[in-house]
C-alpha cells in the first residue's frame, strides 16, 4: 500500500496518484512523473528542463515552443529580434526605439518615428485592446487576449 511520508498517510495506488497530483503538500510535474518538496523547486525544474516551454512572467507551462510563442505574443509585449518580455506597450515601444531605431509594426512591416503615429496607424488598421494598449492581428487574438486577462474586471 503505497505511503506519502511528507503527509504521513496511506493510499490505495489510485488514491496515491491522484493524491500526489492534487495536495497542496505536493509540487508534481505531470510529463515528469517527479514529485517536487517545494514550488521553488518545480518552478526551477520548468525553466532549466528543456522539454518544459515555461513562461517565468506568469508561471505557465506549455506543450511546445509554438505555443509558449504564441502566449508571450497575446499575452505579454514581446520583442521577437531579443526575446525580451516588457510590461506594457509603451515599455516595447521605447526598447524599439533605443535598440531598433524606430517602432515597428509586427503585424504589417511598417515602421514610425513617433509613437503617436504607431499608435494611430494601430487604432486605424488593427485591433488594440482597451485596456492595456496591446496590438493584435485579428480581432479574435484580441478577444482572447482580453477574456483571459480584463473580462474579470467587469
Amino acid at each position: 500500500m503505497p505511503y506519502c511520508d511528507r503527509c504521513d498517510r496511506s493510499f490505495s495506488t489510485q488514491g496515491f496518484e491522484h493524491h500526489i497530483r492534487t495536495s497542496s503538500r505536493h509540487f508534481f510535474c505531470v510529463a515528469h512523473g517527479r514529485d517536487f518538496e517545494s514550488w521553488l523547486g518545480l518552478k526551477e525544474h520548468y525553466v532549466q528542463s528543456p522539454f518544459h516551454h515555461y513562461c517565468q512572467h506568469c508561471d505557465e507551462d506549455f506543450t511546445n515552443e509554438w505555443s509558449l510563442v504564441n502566449h508571450y505574443e497575446t499575452v505579454h509585449f514581446y520583442c521577437h529580434e531579443h526575446g525580451r518580455i516588457f510590461h506594457s506597450q509603451r515599455g516595447l515601444n521605447e526598447h524599439f526605439v533605443q535598440h531598433h531605431g524606430h517602432l515597428f509594426c509586427q503585424y504589417c512591416d511598417m515602421t514610425f518615428e513617433y509613437e503617436e503615429q504607431f499608435l494611430d496607424h494601430a487604432e486605424d488598421l488593427h485591433f488594440v485592446c482597451r485596456e492595456c494598449v496591446k496590438i493584435f492581428g485579428s480581432p479574435w487574438k484580441q478577444e482572447q487576449h482580453f477574456e483571459k486577462h480584463h473580462s474579470s474586471y467587469y
